[in-house]
């Protein structure tokens, strides 16, 4: 139902732009399923450029001053070692780091060292070791 209208819309606006063209079999009309010619795609553009203009409103500077601010936001860390201390805090206490500090299984099979030095240095990557 709305590709039905949206083509008689488009049908529509292209006799009204361009009457002598429209409906003749090798012209340049705007018919469902072809190009606009330029001068159609021009006419488009200006209406809805106006109509988006028209849909605007501005604040006045009085209505600006009253809308209430957002909450403060902490300022970030200045200096190095504070910026040290933030990274120092957040990767000592989570299972990426754990299994990143394992120690290998002493009785293990070949392969299941292989799977354990593979997940191993996949989590110190990720932490940023390797």
């Amino acid at each position: 139902m709305v590709d039905n209208a949206a083509h008689r819309l488009y049908g529509a606006v292209a006799e009204a732009l361009c009457p002598h063209v429209h409906g003749q079999k090798g012209g340049t009309a705007m018919v469902p399923g072809t190009r606009p010619n330029s001068s159609t795609g021009l006419a488009l553009i200006l209406v809805f450029g106006l109509l988006t203009a028209a849909c605007q409103s501005a604040m006045s500077v009085e209505e600006a001053k009253q809308v209430p601010a957002h909450a403060p936001i902490a300022p970030p860390p200045r200096t190095v070692t504070e910026i040290i201390g933030i990274l120092d805090r957040q990767g000592t206490d989570t299972p990426i780091a754990h299994l990143a500090d394992a120690s290998p299984p002493s009785s293990a099979r070949v392969d299941a060292l292989a799977d354990f030095y593979l997940e191993r240095g996949l989590a110190a990557g990720r932490l940023g070791r390797a």
